[in-house]
């Protein structure tokens, strides 16, 4: 499998740092806990084209496709 995003619990070390606090239901300040999240774009892209490929290159599934475009060959039989 491919990592394309993480998730870290922090706990309180950067919010105790910080003084940041909440009420309890008790009326008690405590110090919040922390997460962080992150996407990793790129790793992101590189698992798309893994699953969406042939031989001829990239297949973009709409959903995330640069652009909308087709590309018709007027010309019957030719390549070019």
């Amino acid at each position: 499998g491919i990592e394309v995003g993480h998730i870290f619990y922090l706990g309180d070390k950067y919010s105790a740092a910080l003084g940041a606090k909440v009420q309890s239901k008790e009326g008690q300040n405590i110090v919040v806990k922390m997460g962080c999240y992150g996407i990793g774009v790129s790793r992101l892209i590189g698992a798309i084209i893994e699953a969406s490929h042939d031989d001829k290159g990239i297949i973009w599934p709409a959903s995330v496709a640069p652009f909308k475009a087709i590309i018709i060959n007027l010309k019957s039989g030719d390549a070019e």
